[in-house]
């Protein structure tokens, strides 16, 4: 291949696949902030894990919540 046709086609590849995978359709991602008012053992949450039945269960130095 022509050394010119190497060097435009790289970058040309390269924006074609960003491009093709920020267009893909997502879910939107929903946040909610849990404080202490809401049940947990503190404010300062060390660790989050979701179970096999759906679950998450929030880790903190003061205990662990579900």
């Amino acid at each position: 291949m022509d050394p010119f046709m190497k060097r435009l086609l790289r970058p040309l590849l390269t924006i074609i696949m960003v491009s093709l995978a920020g267009s893909s359709p997502a879910d939107p991602i929903r946040f909610e902030h849990l404080t202490v008012n809401d049940g947990l053992p503190e404010n300062s949450v060390r660790a989050i894990l979701q179970d096999q039945d759906g679950f998450l269960w929030f880790g903190t130095q003061n205990g662990v919540a579900r």
